[in-house]
């Protein structure tokens, strides 16, 4: 009975034991001691589960097994159990690291197991941890719009220069309406062939927060290692080009391009992968207050004597004020043009419409002219941009060709000369010429003097090309350089031209003073008459006179 009562007493302390034993285990209903994030940012790549466990020294292990997880994310423990330990109250950290792509969205989501070797049960940890997109903080165009931060095929691009092709702008600077030019080299300095390259360019404000011309893709190509492509964009600084209006247009901007691609090279620890590079610049889109522009400006360009050419061009107000009683004058001194077309009121960024007609003279001499075209205000002073220090002058090309009348009976001259200085040998002998416009129009005249070369070595004039009205004159002088061994009576012709016609021819006599010679006088000229024939025969008489006075004298 004793034994009996001794066998129950040891069987229920054992049982004590074991219970306490088995209460003393790690219970899976405890596994409360864990930390999750709430929400991760897209570009940290991952984050951690921290689960904290304690070891009361009791046999048995927990295992941690992930059976779901997002997809393209992984998840990794790193221990797969809390050890066995004989110390109680000992505390383990075990981790899971979940990694992710930076451009991945949503939610990361998934499964935890946990198992204990020595119990019977097991539990499950579900987590799910947002992804927050962080606001663009870099000027990097890869980055903007969720690119491709990394550059693992090394492309390089690079804006080479920025050009003002047409208008007042100047390189970074632009005014509304100008034409600009942009050269961009693209280059593939890595190992790798990259294809499907996209080549992108927009205008924004510095922090993307404003798009003047949107993201735009411009070409997609491939790009061999080593190899490079130029680029010109071209596009103007116009309502049809912008993406906001001419009044919401601020100073600084940021033109940025990029380059993005895929690695294509089995060789490649990177084949497949997404690179990108990027460039930008600053520049300014410059607001006048008071300056307008002629846009489109067309007019024939081959046109024939007493025709009408018809010019038309939009007249542009650039400025951020309202213009009155504007006006467009039309000039051109050869062709005898001085018109006035009235424009009246043009608002500011708006437009009005120019559509003139100007007469061609019937004698006008076949050749290009330019017209020009000013643009004045209401006090009659022309408009100038006080940004680019440009007046509002622009220009036309007119080739009159055609039904021209013959300059000959109405193109006429008269010429005069007088000696200015010298007539001695080996000095130079100045005349001045008077030209006067005998004919019934406007001409243009070219001096030629010719026929010297027996006894002048040059000729040259002060004036070469000149226009005249009717009735008007110009006086040119011409200095020839006389011959050391030159001397007597002289002459050379004045020839007048107007284009490739010979006006006039006009001879001119001339007395050189020999050096050795004492019977010369200084150097005399007339200009188309017999006076020197009588100024020769007055120098004979007189030599008489003294060579008879000089035999009187010897007799005496």
């Amino acid at each position: 009975m004793e034994n009996k009562i001794f066998g129950l007493m040891t069987l229920g302390i054992l049982s004590l034991v074991i219970l306490i034993n088995l209460t003393s285990a790690v219970s899976l209903s405890d596994i409360t001691e864990y930390s999750i994030p709430t929400n991760v940012s897209q570009n940290a790549g991952s984050f951690t589960i921290t689960f904290n466990l304690t070891n009361n020294g009791v046999a048995g292990t927990l295992d941690f097994n992930a059976s779901t997880v997002t997809s393209g994310a992984t998840i990794v423990f790193d221990d797969t159990a809390i050890a066995d330990g004989s110390t109680t109250s000992v505390k383990e950290t075990i981790t899971a690291t979940v990694t992710f792509p930076s451009t991945m969205t949503g939610n990361i989501a998934g499964l935890i197991n946990v198992t204990g070797t020595s119990m019977t049960t097991s539990k499950t940890l579900a987590y799910s941890v947002p992804i927050t997109i962080p606001p663009v903080t870099t000027t990097t165009f890869c980055a903007y719009d969720n690119g491709v931060s990394t550059n693992l095929g090394e492309l390089d691009i690079d804006i080479k220069d920025i050009t003002v092709k047409e208008g007042f702008g100047d390189d970074e600077e632009w005014a509304l309406l100008d034409e600009v030019e942009i050269e961009i080299k693209v280059e593939n300095k890595g190992d790798y062939d990259v294809d499907s390259i996209s080549l992108e360019w927009g205008i924004a404000k510095e922090d993307f927060s404003e798009w003047i011309i949107e993201m735009d893709e411009e070409d997609e190509f491939n790009l061999k290692d080593g190899k490079e492509k130029t680029y010109f964009i071209s596009f103007r600084i116009d309502e049809k080009t912008l993406d906001v209006d001419f009044d919401e247009l601020n100073e600084d901007y940021k033109l940025y391009v990029r380059i993005t691609g895929d690695i294509d090279d089995s060789n490649s620890p990177n084949d497949g992968d997404a690179t990108c590079a990027s460039d930008s610049a600053d520049v300014k889109t410059i607001v006048e207050s008071d300056f307008l522009i002629l846009y489109k400006l067309t007019a024939s360009e081959l046109v024939s004597c007493g025709d009408n050419v018809q010019i038309t061009a939009d007249i542009w107000n650039i400025g951020d004020n309202d213009q009155e009683e504007v006006y467009i004058k039309i000039f051109n001194s050869a062709l005898g043009i001085n018109e006035r077309i009235n424009i009246g009121d043009v608002n500011a960024f708006d437009k009005e419409s120019l559509d003139a007609l100007v007469k061609i003279p019937k004698d006008a001499e076949e050749k290009v002219y330019y017209l020009q075209l000013g643009i004045y205000d209401e006090d009659e002073d022309i408009f100038e941009s006080n940004e680019f220090n440009d007046d509002a002058e622009f220009f036309v090309t007119l080739n009159v060709k055609g039904n021209c009348v013959s300059s000959t009976s109405n193109t006429k001259a008269t010429v005069s000369a007088v000696l200015e200085s010298g007539g001695k040998a080996g000095e130079p002998l100045v005349i001045k010429s008077t030209i006067v416009n005998s004919g019934t129009g406007s001409s243009t005249y070219k001096i030629n003097p010719a026929g010297y070369a027996s006894w002048a070595s040059s000729a040259t004039t002060d004036l070469t090309e000149f226009t005249l009205n009717s009735g008007e004159s110009k006086a040119v002088t011409i200095t020839l350089d006389v011959k050391d061994d030159a001397s007597g009576e002289q002459s050379f012709n004045i020839e007048i031209l107007s284009g490739t016609e010979l006006v006039k021819t006009q001879p001119v006599s001339v007395t050189i003073e020999g050096k050795s010679s004492f019977s010369n006088l200084t150097g005399k000229v007339t200009s188309g008459s017999g006076l020197i024939w009588g100024v020769g025969l007055l120098n004979v008489i007189l030599i008489l006179v003294i060579i008879i006075v000089a035999i009187k004298v010897a007799r005496r």
